[in-house]
Parts: structure tokens; sequence; C-alpha cells
């Protein structure tokens, strides 16, 4: 079951990128997590994390398609898969808020601007939301009844094993498995070196798999058995990047230029802005997690959810950057693009 588990994984992230962005950034997007050792592992073992990726990445995908048509069966839909999500695992419960606050940012958009938002998908027409008193009611309705349902129940589990409706299996009292945390979920919100070093931890996962076991590399070993110049100099240049998870800034690079390539193309942007903001939220979730539970060592494997959206996002910028026509540009930036689109080129090949 594991690895069928996986294969889905894979097939449904690549249907969902190609119906969001078109067929090349859904093959890519492919590439990029069938490379992803993280996501084998969990299909190799049978670990929850790929089934919660699937239902997760499905309601987000039924999110979008409510924003552009504003269909509520697909709100419904996108509810109750996110939902499902939180039966699978508890820390679900973070896509509530986030439904939450897309979908009002959206609504306040369209209300201020008196445009509907043009999200981009294929053989969907953009809708503007009707703000009457039938249509808030239906909307509260579909987001808030699947949740309902999954906040009673985990309430009256936790309360007939525990006791107590807010206590779950990560905060039991008296329990000596459960180790105290170092602060609250809101710690990482304060100015420190070494909430910022978690941050840049948790986020060097989300990067594709080849780029983020850089860091695991030993480059001193490396260095030690090659004796030419220009290979040590490489190698120590790589060894001052990669130290301290600096990789990690990465992935908030890759996200800052998704998005203002999508702002400046006018292309997909409504999606890369909404894709690379989960991904920004889960991030800090599970760097606030790691304070609040007093967690050892960071797993990757928690960030399993928010890979495929980072692999579209990251899929995007490559596509159409290889798109730019270097024409229009002098001879000083037309052959800096040119060999950046051919090691892009050649670095897919390799993954191949």
């Amino acid at each position: 079951l594991g690895p069928i588990l996986g294969i889905i994984l894979l097939i449904t992230s690549e249907r969902i990128a190609t119906n969001f962005f078109g067929k090349y950034v859904g093959l890519l997007t492919l590439i990029l997590l069938s490379t992803n050792g993280i996501i084998w592992v969990g299909a190799k073992h049978l670990l929850a994390d790929n089934l919660f990726t699937i239902v997760t990445i499905i309601g987000f995908f039924f999110l979008i398609k409510f924003l552009e048509g504003k269909k509520f069966n697909f709100l419904v839909f996108s509810s109750l898969f996110l939902s499902i999500s939180g039966f699978v695992r508890l820390n679900g419960l973070i896509y509530f808020p986030i439904e939450i606050i897309i979908v009002a940012s959206v609504l306040i958009y369209e209300l201020y601007t008196k445009k509907s938002i043009h999200v981009g998908i294929k053989n969907e027409n953009s809708i503007k939301f009707k703000f009457d008193s039938k249509n808030l009611l239906k909307l509260l309705i579909s987001i808030i009844a699947p949740w309902l349902i999954f906040i009673i129940f985990i309430s009256s589990f936790n309360n007939y094993y525990f006791g107590d409706p807010s206590v779950t299996f990560y905060n039991i009292p008296d329990d000596p498995w459960v180790k105290p945390g170092t602060g609250s979920y809101l710690s990482i919100l304060e100015l420190k070196n070494e909430n910022f070093e978690l941050i840049k931890q948790y986020s060097n996962f989300v990067l594709p798999y080849p780029i983020y076991k850089i860091e695991t590399l030993d480059f001193e070993k490396i260095q030690t058995e090659r004796d030419d110049p220009l290979t040590s100099s490489l190698l120590i240049t790589f060894s001052d990047i990669t130290n301290h998870n600096n990789l990690g800034l990465l992935t908030f690079v890759i996200m800052s230029l998704s998005i203002v390539l999508s702002i400046l193309t006018k292309t997909k942007s409504p999606i890369i802005i909404i894709f690379s903001f989960i991904i920004f939220i889960s991030i800090i979730f599970w760097s606030a997690g790691h304070i609040s539970f007093g967690r050892d060592s960071v797993f990757g494997r928690y960030l399993i959810p928010v890979f495929p959206l980072f692999s579209m996002v990251f899929s995007f910028l490559i596509i159409n950057f290889l798109r730019i026509r270097v024409n229009k540009f002098g001879r000083k930036i037309k052959i800096p693009i040119k060999i950046i689109k051919i090691l892009i080129i050649v670095s897919i090949c390799v993954l191949l």
C-alpha cells in the first residue's frame, strides 16, 4: 500500500500542476518529486505522510478552483479534503485558518477593487463573488461544516480517552514520553538567532532533494581526495555557502522570484502567491512546533505536504525563465541569461 500511495501522490501532483500551469511545469514537477528521497522513504515504510499530502493538495486544488469560479461545491470539497487531512495527522488543523485567510483575502480584494480575481485556470471563467446574505451564509457553511465535524470528533475522542477535549497525545499531562518545550508557538516570532536558524533548517527540506542533500556532503573529505587547486577552491566556496543551513534561504529566494516573475508576466500570480503563502506558513508552523514540543531533531518528512506545492512554484519559475526571449536584451545581459538557461537544461537532464 505504501508504494501505491507514493505513486498516487506523484500522479496527483503532476495532474494538478498540469491543470494549473501547463504540461511542461507538470512534467518538471513530476521529475522533482520522483527524485525526492523523503517521499520514497514515506512510501517504503507506509508512513502517513504521503496520504496526508495527497488529501492536502487535493484540498488546495479545489480551493483554487473555488476562487476562480466561485462555485460552492468546490469550496465544500476543499474544506472536506483539508479536514480529512486532520484525521490523518492532527496537525492538519493548521489548514483551517489558512483556508479562511486565503478565502477572506480574495473576497476583500474583490470587494474593494470591484473586480474578480483571475487565477488563470484552463477552461474556467473568472466570476466575481456576489456579496449578499445568501451567498455569505453558503460561504460560512461550506467552510465551517466539514471542519466542525472534525473538531467535534477529535474533541470527543480526546475527552473520552484523556478526560479533557483540549488534551491530545502531544500534551498529555505527567506523561514521561512528552518532553517540555522551550517556549510556546508564538516564541518563533521573537527575533532570535536560534529561531532564524531553525527556520532555515526547516526551509532547507523544502528544496528539491538533490539540492537539499548538498548540505550533507563532507567537503573536507572530498577536498583531501582531490589535489588540483581549482577543485579545492570550489569546494571551499561551496562549503562556506552551505554552512549553517544557508541553503534554506534559497527556498525564500525561489518563492520571491516566482512571485515577481508571475506579476511581471501577468501569469498565474494568484496561484503562485497562494502556494508561496502556504509554504511559508507551513515552515513557520513546524519551526514553532519544534520549540513548543522541545524536539531534538529537525525532520524533513513533516514538510512533505508542501513539497508538491514548492515543486510547482519552482517548476513555474524555471519554465517561464526558459521562455524569456533574450533578443530584447543587450549583449551584456543576453550572454549570462543563455548560460543560465544551459545550466538549467543540463541540471534537468542530470535528474532524468
